[in-house]
């Protein structure tokens, strides 16, 4: 029994420690529980605040947000309409633009159709400029060929009715003559001082044996070249002053005179005496080309014919002999420029260079510098018939000339009057034909290839090529041989140079 007492007096101890233990762990649990609670109390209170505050914010944000939606509506809304505003805009520029371009389109068609009918008035104005000046030259020249016929009458019948009432009596004393023949001396004098000095041994090849215009020999110093200037400035107003009464003292000193006088007008190009002698040179000119010396003198041939004809019985223009008539041709053309008188003499050189003996003349004498002076002359009417010498020239193909004819040619200002004869604008369709030729001849002279770069003259043949009417085809022929002939001289230039290096 007491072992079963001490037994349970043990567990009862035991479950004493137990339940105090228990108890003591009931309490911590109490208070853990009621920390517990009241964490649990102020962590709710917490989460109240915090949704509280979600709550606000939310609320604050769906405010901004409705506004920000408001205000995205509006602005879309105003954009739109903006945007529809301006496809309208749009639409209606498009729409003017459309009929801009329609009415841009109508006018370029007009202004083609107006520059073409330009163009053709503008032909048709140069034709009926053309044939003015040919009816004007024509109605100058029946003008001064009727004043001749009717001077020439009155002068047949004074002297026939002087000759009917005074048989027996003398013809008086005409003292012009001996005026005349003063003035030729001195004139001979200076001549006689000239040539010996500036040509000692004449070229027997010149026809007529006579000095040729281009100066033979250089002054050795420039105190010569200044005395042979003041010689020219006081001959040329003695050989104006007796032009006139050269006909009637002597026919023969025609040609010699003249070609003093076109060699002198040649030695003063470029000096500042030609600029003195002007007034000089114009009278040489008027005096070369007027018919008054036939009159004057030769009464004979005046009595035979009261009704003379061209190149028959006059002085120097006027006159029967081609190499005279010739070279006046050329004085005049160096100093009048008269469009009609110029013309006139054209044609009188065209109708003279028929002959192998005239083109010779013509060339040796400067000619060809003299009418490439008019290939830019202001005047239109003259271009054509300048350019028809020169091809007379050019296409003389029997003729032995024409090689210096194309040496003539051959120079810088040649060239670039051509180039700026073939700049002219609404120039005549034949004169480019015609300077083809000329060129097309020059191009197989290979040193004249630098000269057309120089001038630039092969880009011009270029773009006529290009610009060429479907009509135009002889001078499509001959710009398309000038420039394949340039082409072959460069190669050859090329091929050479290869070879020496």
């Amino acid at each position: 029994l007491r072992h079963v007492y001490a037994e349970l007096e043990a567990i009862h101890s035991k479950l004493q420690r137990e339940s105090a233990a228990l108890a003591e762990r009931a309490v911590r649990a109490a208070e853990r529980e009621g920390r517990l609670a009241a964490r649990e109390e102020e962590v709710a209170v917490r989460h109240g605040g915090a949704l509280n505050k979600l709550r606000e914010v939310q609320a604050q944000v769906q405010g901004t947000l409705h506004a920000l939606r408001q205000q995205h509506a509006a602005e879309v809304q105003e954009l739109s309409e903006a945007l529809r505003e301006k496809s309208r805009e749009n639409k209606r520029i498009k729409a003017s633009f459309d009929t801009l371009k329609d009415m841009n389109d109508s006018l370029k068609k007009q202004m083609s159709e107006l520059t073409e009918q330009n163009k053709r008035l503008e032909t048709q104005a140069h034709r009926v400029q053309q044939r003015l000046e040919n009816l004007q030259r024509k109605f100058d020249f029946q003008r001064a060929q009727k004043g001749r016929t009717v001077l020439l009458t009155q002068a047949h019948n004074g002297q026939l009715r002087r000759a009917l009432e005074k048989p027996d009596k003398q013809p008086p004393p005409q003292p012009h003559k001996v005026k005349a023949s003063v003035g030729l001396c001195e004139l001979l004098g200076l001549l006689l001082l000239w040539v010996p000095d500036l040509h000692p041994s004449p070229d027997p090849n010149v026809a007529l044996s006579l000095p040729s215009p281009e100066p033979a020999l250089e002054f050795p110093n420039k105190r010569e070249h200044q005395q042979n200037t003041r010689t020219n400035v006081k001959a040329l107003p003695l050989v104006v002053e007796q032009l006139s009464s050269v006909p009637s003292v002597s026919k023969r000193l025609q040609l010699p005179l003249v070609n003093f006088v076109l060699w002198a007008l040649g030695r003063m190009d470029g000096t500042s005496q030609h600029a003195t002698l002007t007034a000089t040179c114009r009278r040489l000119g008027e005096e070369l080309f007027k018919p008054g010396g036939s009159t004057r003198g030769a009464e004979g041939s005046a009595e035979s014919s009261p009704e003379p004809k061209p190149h028959m019985g006059g002085s120097f223009f006027r006159s029967s002999e081609p190499e005279v008539r010739l070279l006046s041709s050329l004085v005049i053309l160096r100093t009048l420029s008269q469009a009609d008188v110029l013309a006139q003499v054209l044609d009188s050189v065209c109708s003279d260079l028929q002959s192998e003996q005239s083109k010779r003349l013509f060339v040796r004498h400067g000619g060809v510098a003299v009418v490439t002076a008019l290939l830019t002359s202001p005047c239109r009417g003259l271009l054509g018939d300048a350019v028809g010498v020169l091809l007379l020239l050019a296409m003389s193909i029997d003729s032995g000339c024409v090689e210096e004819f194309l040496a003539a040619c051959s120079t810088e200002v040649w060239f670039r009057s051509c180039s700026q004869l073939l700049r002219t604008p609404h120039l005549d369709p034949l004169i480019p034909e015609k300077m083809s030729v000329i060129l097309q001849k020059l191009s197989k002279i290979k040193t004249n290839r630098r000269l057309f770069e120089a001038c630039s003259l092969h880009i011009q043949l270029q773009e006529m090529l290009r610009t060429a009417e479907p009509h135009q085809v002889f001078l499509a022929v001959n710009l398309r041989s000038t420039l394949h002939q340039l082409v072959q001289c460069f190669k050859c230039e090329v091929l050479i140079s290869s070879r020496a290096h």
